[in-house]
């Protein structure tokens, strides 16, 4: 129990941090963008690139909502295979 209620702690205090700093998604894709620029220019990094250009997460608006879901699965889900049978 202690291991999600840490979890939902974390992931909230986080949000509350980046609402009351004014930062958000829109805010960090701005101070990113002329870096991950220099970094699709290059072609240096295929893969990265790929991964980029094809990510749906940084750029939608329930992104906090899917990290905490996705988070929260992986942890039950690690909680479940430490069970007797898991």
């Amino acid at each position: 129990m202690s291991t999600i209620q840490i979890f939902v702690h974390g992931s909230v205090a986080y949000e509350v941090a980046q609402r009351a700093a004014g930062y958000d998604a829109k805010t960090w894709l701005s101070a990113q963008g002329a870096y991950g620029d220099s970094i699709i220019a290059s072609g240096a990094h295929p893969t990265l690139i790929r991964i980029m250009v094809e990510a749906e997460g940084p750029h939608r608006a329930d992104q906090n909502e899917r990290l905490f879901d996705s988070g929260l699965r992986q942890v039950l889900d690690g909680l479940a295979a430490a069970l007797p049978g898991g």
